[in-house]
């Protein structure tokens, strides 16, 4: 199978055009045969990662409310040693992680190298929902934004290019992202 085809690797996303149905030409005994391959497979590179303790990985759920992004969690990673395993839930900044950028609590969350770390949404989420909700970032006290008409194109453009930043910054140092 060949995943590729739903990477997202463009700045023009159009929803439309997305695919959003996967046939694997599976029946569902073979699809649970598969899975739990896969948790043992899963549970044994797991412990590989956690003896070298060179690299950590970064699995990013990001969809919506009722998406069922927890209980994918607790399937998927339920034949895992759950000592290397951290997950992460992203929901509105508090008020501490308000006071610091955007990115600041995300680091606070990453994983130790050696483990898996799972963010139920993630720093995505800081530029998905101040696309609708604009408002939210007058009450962040960013430069320059002190209203709703202060935020300009250029805003999300750089906010775009930290997140690519970030995930490059992170890949340097061992961190392997997966974005499901």
């Amino acid at each position: 199978m060949d995943y590729r085809q739903y990477r997202y690797r463009d700045d023009h996303f159009a929803i439309k055009k997305a695919p959003t149905n996967v046939d694997l030409g599976l029946s569902t005994d073979e699809l649970k045969k598969r899975v739990r391959e896969c948790t043992k497979q899963l549970s044994d590179l797991q412990k590989i990662l956690y003896a070298q303790r060179t690299y950590g990985v970064i699995i990013i759920l990001q969809a919506m409310d009722a998406a069922g992004k927890d209980s994918m969690i607790a399937h998927v990673f339920s034949g895992v040693n759950p000592v290397g395993v951290k997950v992460a839930n992203f929901k509105q900044p508090n008020s501490t992680e308000i006071l610091h950028d955007y990115l600041w609590r995300i680091n606070q969350q990453l994983p130790e190298r050696g483990q898996i770390g799972i963010f139920n949404r993630s720093y995505y989420e800081d530029v998905l929902i101040a696309r609708v909700h604009p408002e939210i970032l007058v009450s962040e006290h960013l430069p320059n934004i002190e209203k709703v008409k202060d935020i300009k194109e250029s805003f999300y453009a750089d906010r775009y290019q930290d997140l690519r930043d970030y995930e490059a910054y992170l890949t340097r140092n061992g961190f392997k992202i997966g974005r499901l």
